[in-house]
């Protein structure tokens, strides 16, 4: 796949986001035009206040665009804004272009029950951290009451721990597949076959 970026969006960021409604593509570094290859435009212009994001994307023939536009401190963070402008236009013009929405929307790189609790120390109740990742992240709405319950299920689990208590985190990296939002390293070779019993 072919990404060309304009402006301060991370390229591992547009890559999540390609993966969305390419899943499997690979990237290069050569800009060669192939034309059976997708191909992802994301241009970030900015004004005093507002990050404004469009995308272009074809494949096959076809071709969609959208643009979004966000406040630049969305969430605290400068860069959040390009961030979500970046994401929502991207699903959109995905979402024309290959008629596919993905349940997770536009969250990578995160698990949705941390980014639930995140929000919800920060104040907000679980239906305003819930409209967050419908509204926010487009995220599909069962799926966000989803992490909402796991997120409150976690934080009744870390109130009633004595302080001298930890928390244990095991991953068990064979997976046989790859959440959209998963940001773990990940690696597909027979030669790490071999440490599976």
């Amino acid at each position: 796949m072919r990404l060309k970026i304009n402006g301060g969006i991370s390229e591992y960021y547009a890559q999540t986001l390609c993966l969305l409604f390419f899943p499997g593509s690979k990237f290069s570094a050569k800009n060669e035009k192939h034309p059976d290859e997708p191909f992802a435009e994301i241009t970030l212009t900015e004004d005093s206040e507002n990050s404004i994001v469009t995308v272009y994307l074809s494949h096959l023939g076809k071709e969609a665009t959208s643009t979004y536009a966000e406040p630049k401190s969305k969430y605290s963070s400068m860069e959040r804004g390009a961030n979500i402008a970046c994401g929502k236009a991207f699903f959109e013009a995905g979402k024309n272009l290959r008629g596919i929405s993905p349940q997770w929307g536009i969250l990578t790189g995160i698990r949705p029950s941390k980014f639930i609790m995140d929000l919800m120390n920060l104040g907000n109740t679980r239906s305003q951290a819930v409209k967050i990742l419908k509204e926010d992240f487009l995220v599909n709405p069962k799926k966000a009451n989803i992490a909402a319950d796991i997120a409150c299920a976690e934080q009744h689990l870390i109130e009633n721990m004595d302080k001298d208590s930890c928390s244990l985190y095991i991953s068990i990296p064979f997976c046989p597949s790859r959440c959209h939002y998963c940001s773990f390293v990940s690696y597909s070779s027979p030669k790490l076959l071999s440490l599976i019993d």
